[in-house]
């Protein structure tokens, strides 16, 4: 991205929207957070909202590819 959001976002916006979630996701996963943020962790990062986010993804390629 190189600092450049609007760039970013015009070249693929779904990675642009999903960072936050990932880097949140490294976060509570490889830190003492995880422990003390268990009902976060479970409700963001769960296997619904697993397949919630894979659901997402492929609507967006298949509409991308439109």
């Amino acid at each position: 991205m190189h600092g450049n959001i609007r760039q970013a976002y015009g070249h693929n916006p779904l990675m642009v929207l999903l960072s936050p979630y990932v880097l949140t996701g490294f976060v509570l996963q490889y830190s003492p957070l995880r422990k003390t943020q268990a009902d976060f962790h479970r409700r963001f990062y769960g296997k619904t909202a697993s397949l919630l986010v894979f659901g997402m993804i492929i609507v967006y390629w298949i509409g991308r590819n439109l």
